[in-house]
């Protein structure tokens, strides 16, 4: 296992790229993807990744300015418009499976975050799922 440094506003906040059978990496608390954190993830079989808010809830939303303005910094947290992205980039780069995952419960829905980077993966043939905010997902991930 191997951590790399992901851009948010804690010290020492981390991804992790775990290798065996096959390639998982996982990277959340981000508020951009740098090239450590593109590195990272690049090659996984399988990623989770962060698509922690939309943008027309938090900006919309019952939070006050400082913590809104903090979520939105270049050391905050991804949106579900740069999750998609990611995930783009991601699957054509040969990532077969992609979860999303640190959802916030009060600035995003998970078929808001599931829909955005649907539509960037259409056609790319990776297998899209997004892990609940309770509880456990299950995924079997091949090559």
């Amino acid at each position: 296992m191997t951590a790399f440094h992901t851009p948010h506003d804690t010290d020492e906040s981390v991804g992790y790229r775990v290798e065996g059978h096959g390639t998982f990496a996982l990277a959340t608390d981000m508020g951009h993807v740098t090239d450590e954190v593109f590195e990272g993830l690049l090659g996984a079989d399988a990623a989770l990744i962060e698509s922690n808010h939309d943008l027309e809830m938090l900006c919309c939303g019952p939070y006050p300015v400082y913590l809104k303005r903090r979520i939105l910094s270049d050391r905050g947290h991804l949106s579900n418009a740069d999750c998609a992205v990611l995930a783009r980039k991601l699957a054509e780069a040969g990532t077969g499976t992609i979860i999303l995952g640190h959802l916030s419960r009060e600035n995003n829905r998970p078929e808001l975050a599931f829909s955005e980077t649907e539509r960037e993966l259409a056609g790319l043939g990776a297998k899209l799922y997004c892990a609940p905010v309770f509880g456990c997902l299950s995924v079997e991930v091949g090559r």
